[in-house]
């Protein structure tokens, strides 16, 4: 869940690549996952762009205060 006030998204994907990277300090490691959606509806699309659009309003809202 990405916002609380937002319903779960269940999307499929095909992962496209895995990059593997140390933490500072740390001995765990970091995966980034870089994911093609497939099939997803046009509805579907136009809610996921909403909660991104929102995550980076309150990310960028954070930085300035």
């Amino acid at each position: 869940v990405f916002l609380p006030t937002e319903e779960p998204f269940t999307l499929t994907c095909q992962v496209k690549r895995i990059s593997v990277r140390a933490q500072t300090d740390s001995p765990m490691k970091k995966f980034d996952y870089g994911c093609q959606f497939v099939e997803v509806p046009p509805r579907e699309q136009e809610r996921l762009l909403q909660v991104v659009f929102t995550l980076q309003r309150k990310i960028l809202k954070a930085r300035r205060e």
